[in-house]
């Protein structure tokens, strides 16, 4: 059994390799001399760019990205709302971030579980 997976892994890398071969792999793509892109323009990857290191900054986020972190772990941290913001928030604490459940556990916002998932409920809140 195990032999038999192991030649069909052969086989899909093979396939995968023959594949990136054809896909222009290694090539570097320009804007031509007709057009003027700017420094931001995004080319459509080629298959193999998927698995190069710096592909989302290259091919996905270039132009979009700004010049620093929009925060960092002094920054002060609340996330109002949903499941999300509950989980954003642990992930954000287990990186050292200032997070408002760490900082006053017990303040109402803190506690606070779903509900807070629009700018008019939050707008409320702060007034």
């Amino acid at each position: 059994m195990e032999t038999r997976v192991s030649a069909e892994n052969d086989e899909l890398k093979d396939r995968l390799r023959r594949s990136l071969r054809r896909t222009g792999e290694g090539k570097t793509k320009h804007a031509g001399a007709s057009f003027h892109r700017g420094d931001t323009v995004n080319f459509n990857p080629n298959q193999g760019d998927f698995l190069k290191p710096g592909f989302l900054e290259t091919y996905l986020l270039k132009g979009w990205m700004p010049p620093t972190p929009p925060i960092a772990p002094g920054t002060r941290v609340t996330a109002f709302g949903s499941c999300f913001a509950a989980n954003i928030t642990r992930h954000l604490s287990k990186l050292g971030f200032d997070t408002s459940s760490e900082r006053d556990p017990d303040i109402y916002i803190s506690r606070i579980g779903d509900g807070l998932v629009n700018v008019h409920a939050l707008a409320e809140q702060f007034e």
